[in-house]
């Protein structure tokens, strides 16, 4: 990263810079206008000023800001700029000249607009050349301004460069396209370059109708190249050539091991092949080798290499290895006759890399030498390359080329034409186009006027024909970040630990620099971790196009042991046999416990004996309660000594899930009573049993029932709920053994005294429950003939909302607390029972 007194030739990344000649920069007082090839400015321009009071404003929208100037022995000492007010000062002043030099950076600020002003306040000759910013310029309406060198394409918008790299080591050869928006090299000359090395502009100049991003080269990237070249390459056919930017993946060093991403090893100056200077050999001897360690493994996909013209490499050998000892050669390069060259290969992933056996053309001598070497890695993202079309006559003006760089303004970033923009003064660039007279005739536009038409033989290599490449790039895949909102904390998660990113509410810079993109990292741990009872999941997107989204929480519920409401009558004639129906899989527990004296004690047989349970510790329940085949086997001697003289029985359960596709269910419990009759039962006695239970013990059973199967249902609300939420909910069970239970005066369903149901057509109602103050939830359950429909009200009947049965239902903001249900019956459909329960 950059400090201050450096010079900095790019913007780095992550930044935004706009040149001095941007139409959102105002200057107010004497300022002198400099620009022209070779000047040490960015961009080649710059504004000067030695008048007293002299200055530049603008406005950015952001939260970081870097000036760029001259640093020289006559430049101003201390130079004024007011952000939003705040005044600071830098200075221009230095022994040694530092042309594109940092001289003033402010970070930290809020995200948003700011307002900025710097001001000369002595006569010293003061160069403002460039402002960066994390953000954009913004002018008077507030709407960003066009004109940013950036440093990512999904940043751009038109008007906007980004840099780029090529290198061609052979004339009319297409080359390698790397380090797109990272690229620190010199600038291909205007006037261009039948073997390149360096780097130039993307300008972005519009989007096609499938909505991807179309930049264009600012010059021509190499000349000497014929289009059947580009075409045999893919480049000049209207599909164009899917291309990835490989990438630089050994940074400038300092030292063998500085900055500290990797480290180089073979010889004491092997670090300085890799210092960024190309101007000085460094040598080695025949049997040394040159040992590149990333510390951990990296993909790599090629290797270039610039050499004296002394010491022109001949061959070499390319090696990797993971523990730095057992190498495995990946290339044996047999390389052409010149000092600059790069190699590509499939790509490979190793920690280390070595070059070795390096020999080289020159006979006799000893030593070897690089200026520098490069590991060049492959980028993930494919773009398309091409040519623009040109016309198919000077009268053809639907075309690419007219209608970017003769007429386009770019919004209002340049001059339409501009050749300080588009470099076409003496240069042709091929078009994609087949020329009026056909054959072997392609187009050429530019050379004596940004409108000039022309046309070549395909064949032609010529210093005037050159490659100009559009870059055609597909939409990103929309960004989707999320924050967790714990109380007034905005956290994320990251490496297993909620870090704080501050306070709510959450702000664009939050989501940017600390947005988890991955949720599954959640686990239920973690969860538990947060302290509000009712934490927040924060979601922001880019993706403009898609008008709502979905979060899907899969919820894993905390260990709890469910009571009944009530106790379930015993046959008076006795009973056979106790059976529960059970569903577990996978890690899930379910137990019961059994109580015969309403609820004071709870019994589980060990084996030899039943034995008192305290279920206040649900670690010693989850040791001691029955399992569903414990339970199932017990014999009717066994449940006797438990049961005694008693007439009733209850059943606790105690249900657990380790996963959310666990399965721990306790689904019906049966009852089977001793005939009362000496006739034997047939198949029939089936339906009987079931009739006697439902009809006769329907209200027990079916308190028991929902209340397991209530419980079970709340497990899988939402995952944020804390575990202390899973006290016992509040609840109303009904199966309707008699009218009293409803609200008699709303009611308008007939009520069948046999099957003890209501029967449409007409209504159910509820009386009224008072819900407490705070309450999130409601969910509604019934034993009801599919055409029945549900409501809710909670305003004692005045209005409804409409109920799912089985839906979770969120009434955290709803106002009232005078809980209503009500079932509206059609034709002779029927509702057997009901319950709610609310949280």
């Amino acid at each position: 990263m950059a400090t201050v007194g450096q010079q900095l030739l790019y913007p780095e990344y992550g930044w935004k810079r706009y040149d001095d000649t941007n139409k959102a920069l105002t200057y107010t007082g004497t300022w002198s206008s400099v620009s022209g090839p070779g000047l040490a400015n960015f961009n080649q321009t710059r504004r000067e000023s030695t008048a007293t009071g002299a200055l530049v404003s603008f406005t950015f929208f952001g939260t970081k800001l870097r000036i760029i100037s001259v640093v020289n022995s006559n430049g101003p000492t201390s130079v004024q700029v007011a952000i939003d007010d705040a005044q600071n000062t830098f200075s221009c002043n230095g022994a040694t000249t530092v042309a594109q030099a940092l001289v003033f950076e402010q970070t930290g600020l809020s995200q948003g607009n700011h307002s900025v002003t710097i001001t000369l306040t002595q006569a010293s000759n003061f160069v403002f050349d460039a402002i960066d910013t994390d953000g954009y310029l913004v002018d008077s309406n507030g709407n960003r301004v066009p004109g940013a060198w950036c440093t990512s394409i999904q940043d751009m918008i038109v008007g906007d460069r980004i840099v780029a790299e090529y290198t061609a080591p052979t004339s009319d050869q297409v080359g390698t396209f790397k380090n797109l928006g990272t690229s620190t090299a010199s600038l291909i000359p205007a006037a261009s370059s039948a073997t390149p090395n360096g780097a130039f502009y993307f300008i972005m100049v519009d989007r096609d109708y499938l909505g991807r991003k179309l930049l264009v080269a600012d010059r021509n990237i190499q000349s000497g190249i014929s289009w059947d070249t580009l075409n045999t390459a893919g480049i000049a056919s209207g599909s164009g050539l899917p291309y990835s930017f490989l990438r630089d993946l050994v940074p400038v060093m300092t030292s063998d091991t500085s900055p500290g991403i990797c480290s180089i090893s073979g010889f004491s100056d092997a670090w300085k092949i890799f210092d960024g200077y190309e101007s000085s050999n460094v040598y080695f001897s025949a049997s040394q080798n040159i040992i590149i360690d990333f510390l951990s493994p990296i993909s790599v996909q090629g290797m270039s290499y610039f050499a004296d013209g002394s010491y022109v490499v001949k061959s070499f050998t390319l090696s990797g290895s993971n523990d730095g000892s057992t190498w495995t050669t990946i290339q044996s390069v047999s390389a052409p006759q010149v000092q600059r060259n790069t190699v590509l290969f499939d790509v490979v992933t190793y920690r280390y890399y070595q070059i070795s056996n390096v020999q080289i053309y020159s006979s006799g001598v000893a030593d070897r030498a690089f200026k520098s070497i490069q590991l060049i890695g492959p980028s993930s993202k494919e773009h398309t390359l091409r040519l623009l079309t040109g016309g198919t006559s000077s009268q053809d003006t639907n075309n690419e080329w007219d209608k970017y760089i003769v007429n386009s303004t770019l919004n209002g970033a340049i001059t339409a034409g501009d050749n300080n923009v588009w470099n076409w003064s003496g240069l042709y660039s091929w078009a994609s186009t087949v020329g009026s007279s056909a054959g072997t005739w392609r187009v050429t536009r530019g050379y004596s006027a940004a409108n000039t038409w022309d046309q070549a033989g395909s064949s032609s290599v010529n210093s005037i024909y050159g490659f100009r490449p559009m870059l055609v790039v597909d939409p990103p895949a929309p960004q989707k970040k999320f924050l967790i909102q714990d109380g007034m904390d905005i956290e994320a998660y990251v490496s297993s630990t909620w870090t704080t990113i501050g306070s709510a509410p959450a702000t664009q810079d939050m989501f940017d620099q600390n947005g988890m993109t991955d949720l599954s990292v959640l686990t239920p741990d973690a969860i538990q971790q947060l302290t509000s009872s009712q934490p927040k999941l924060l979601f922001w997107t880019d993706d403009t196009q898609t008008p709502s989204h979905t979060a899907t929480i899969t919820a894993v519920p905390a260990p709890r042991l469910v009571f009944p409401t009530g106790d379930i009558d015993l046959p008076p004639q006795g009973f056979q046999s106790i059976q529960l129906n059970a569903s577990v899989s996978g890690s899930g527990v379910l137990g019961v416990l059994a109580s015969v004296d309403g609820g004071e004690t709870w019994h589980s047989y060990n084996g030899g004996a039943w034995a008192v349970v305290d279920t206040t510790d649900l670690a010693t329940v989850k040791s001691l309660v029955m399992t569903p085949d414990t339970f199932n086997g017990l014999t009717l001697d066994q449940w006797q000594k438990l049961i005694g003289s008693s007439t009733k029985i209850r059943f606790a359960y105690y249900i657990e899930q380790a996963t959310s596709i666990d399965q721990a269910a306790a689904d019906f419990l049966t009852i089977t009573a001793n005939p009362v009759s000496m006739v034997t039962p047939t198949i029939n006695s089936l339906s009987v049993q079931a009739d006697q239970i439902s009809l006769e013990n329907r209200l027990k059973s079916l308190e028991q029932i929902n209340a397991i199967n209530l419980s079970k249902l709340n497990f899988k609300s939402n995952a944020l709920i804390k575990s202390a939420q899973y006290s016992m909910y509040d609840m109303i069970v009904d199966t309707f053994e008699d009218v009293g239970t409803v609200d008699t005066a709303a009611t308008t369903a007939t009520y069948d005294t046999v099957n003890k149901a209501y029967i449409g057509p007409g209504d159910v109602v509820m009386p009224i429950q008072t819900l407490p103050d705070p309450r999130s939830k409601l969910m509604i359950n019934a034993d009801a003939d599919p055409e029945a429909a549900f409501s809710y009200s909670l305003d004692g009947g005045a209005t409804w909302n409409a109920a799912t049965l089985g839906t979770i239902m969120d009434i955290s903001c709803a106002s009232g607390n005078q809980l209503k249900i009500r079932a509206t019956l059609t034709g002779s459909s029927q509702l057997r029972a009901l319950s709610y329960a609310w949280v």
